[in-house]
């Protein structure tokens, strides 16, 4: 019998809840209802994914699309503590339960095919689990997917399909690219022409790559039912797991604080090799033997934060799973060194997934929208205190004037579609300003005589300009450029907008761009 492909992917069993995080949040899953964070919609509910509404939107697209909208900060602590009753159920008629996020489960789909006699009826004890898991959500209704791949068994999961051995690529072509695909890399793809998976499926894998980079290729890949990358059968060079032992504790908070410094001490090991990893295995023991493990898998390599939030859900579940018992002095509940059988005793991270680092180069106007996570967590961090549209990155736009040409937009949000390269009537001529202030700074041009400087109707000066001053302070005018008038919007009630623009440069050897309207001087920018 000949080997099999060396990139087929492996049968995958994905178990979806639709919009869980959206009811964890309070919503019902009938709500036009969707959950928030920084700005962008994360989850929705089917009613509002039918009026439009979709994940990665801004905020005030959605409601533009739908004003009924009701919007729901997203509770990741809440979403993963409803969960914990779903996985725990599966995890009784299933092992190897990965946990994706809340709502989101995958597991290799032999094990339980094979047990259970055929690939719909594990799917129908799969589903009979979580019917009767006891989540503070009520029911859990899931969608239950079996593919090729986990990508394919995702989206099977959202429509409760069985895909055939060998059909993942056929059941992905009729899917949107955007299912697979990040907005801008869809965005370009239908500007091409290309709009659904199989139409980029068809696409050479050569041309792809070297037109999309990696980002494409593995979407390509993904769109042609294999997995993401080639399997790297080449083992770690040593035992990557970390583990720490305690004196039998009977809280969680105690692991939790140290698995925060161990996913530290896990990462600045794979980073020494030049590795991340995909997921990460969590295992808790107690004095005597049982425990709690599980792997979790992240979008991408899981920060020490990241990993410390899911060892405190994992662990508080376990918790209200194992309550202490009624009477610490009962014998039943010691071991034979009097240590208390339901304290903890040590804690393990384990690697799996594991990958070659490439890392991520970001340029400041534009580019790879990627971010270190140190840096991206800093930043949401901010946002949090500040508010999000008070952090922000310079994107170019397009425009006529200084303060148009760079757009400021809050982090997290996608780039506003740019105004084009003009030409633009009337634009400020190089070299660009340096200094471009938030609004217009009031300042007094004076003439010889102490007067303010006119413009007239035609763009001529009454009288040259001698004094400038700004912010109280005066200089003398050593040189200034002939003023350009500029009408803005002339189609709009009123006229739009008449003013004046006007360089100059003074004896301290400062350079400003002047702005007369309405009788008064502004600075629009200034000069290095």
């Amino acid at each position: 019998m000949p080997d099999a492909m060396p990139d087929a992917p492996s049968r995958v069993v994905a178990v979806w809840a639709p919009a869980f995080t959206v009811l964890a949040a309070g919503a019902a899953i009938d709500d036009l209802a969707a959950t928030v964070r920084s700005g962008r919609i994360t989850a929705v509910t089917p009613v509002a994914a039918q009026a439009g509404v979709r994940v990665g939107m801004r905020v005030r697209d959605a409601h533009r699309i739908c004003p009924q909208l009701a919007a729901y900060r997203a509770d990741p602590e809440r979403a993963a503590r409803s969960f914990e009753p779903v996985v725990c159920a599966l995890e009784e008629v299933a092992a190897g339960v990965e946990v994706v996020r809340a709502g989101l489960c995958v597991l290799a789909a032999a094990g339980p095919v094979r047990y259970y006699g055929g690939q719909e009826q594990a799917a129908d004890v799969i589903r009979d689990a979580v019917a009767g898991a006891q989540s503070e959500l009520g029911v859990v209704a899931v969608g239950v997917g079996i593919a090729d791949g986990m990508a394919a068994a995702v989206l099977a999961a959202r429509t409760d399909t069985i895909v055939a051995p060998g059909g993942s690529a056929r059941f992905l072509a009729q899917f949107d690219i955007a299912a697979l695909a990040d907005a801008p890399l869809a965005g370009q793809l239908r500007r091409l022409g290309i709009k659904t998976l199989g139409q980029f499926a068809a696409l050479p894998a050569a041309s792809v790559a070297t037109r999309f980079g990696f980002a494409g290729l593995r979407v390509h890949r993904l769109a042609r039912g294999l997995e993401e990358r080639d399997p790297a059968p080449r083992r770690a060079p040593r035992e990557l797991g970390v583990v720490r032992e305690f004196e039998p504790v009977p809280s969680t908070e105690p692991l939790v604080f140290a698995a925060r410094g161990l996913a530290e001490q896990l990462h600045e090991q794979l980073a020494s090799l030049g590795l991340v990893c995909d997921r990460v295995g969590i295992e808790a023991l107690t004095a005597d033997g049982r425990g709690s493990a599980r792997w979790w898998r992240h979008e991408g390599k899981l920060s020490p934060r990241a990993v410390a939030e899911r060892a405190r859900w994992q662990l508080e579940g376990w918790a209200r799973r194992n309550p202490p018992a009624a009477d610490p002095a009962d014998p039943a509940v010691l071991d034979p060194h009097g240590d208390r059988g339901e304290g903890f005793v040590s804690l393990t991270l384990r690697p799996d997934g594991l990958r070659i680092a490439t890392g991520t180069q970001t340029d400041l106007l534009g580019g790879v929208q990627q971010l270190p996570e140190t840096a991206e967590a800093a930043i949401e961090r901010l946002q949090d205190l500040l508010g999000h549209a008070r952090v922000a990155r310079p994107i170019a736009s397009g425009g006529r004037g200084p303060g148009e040409q760079i757009a400021l937009v809050p982090f997290g949000d996608l780039d506003p579609q740019a105004r084009g390269t003009g030409p633009w009537p009337g634009r400020i001529p190089q070299p660009a300003p340096a200094m471009v202030p938030g609004r217009s700074t009031p300042v007094r041009l004076l003439d010889a005589h102490g007067a303010s400087v006119v413009v007239t109707a035609r763009g001529e000066l009454l009288e040259p300009p001698a004094v400038l001053e700004v912010g109280g302070v005066r200089a003398q005018v050593a040189g200034y450029s002939q003023p350009w008038p500029v009408h803005e919007r002339s189609w709009e009630p009123g006229g739009g907008r008449r003013f004046a623009r006007l360089q100059v440069t003074t004896a301290d050897g400062r350079a400003y761009l002047l702005a007369a309207e309405t009788g008064s001087w502004f600075v629009l920018a200034g000069y290095q």
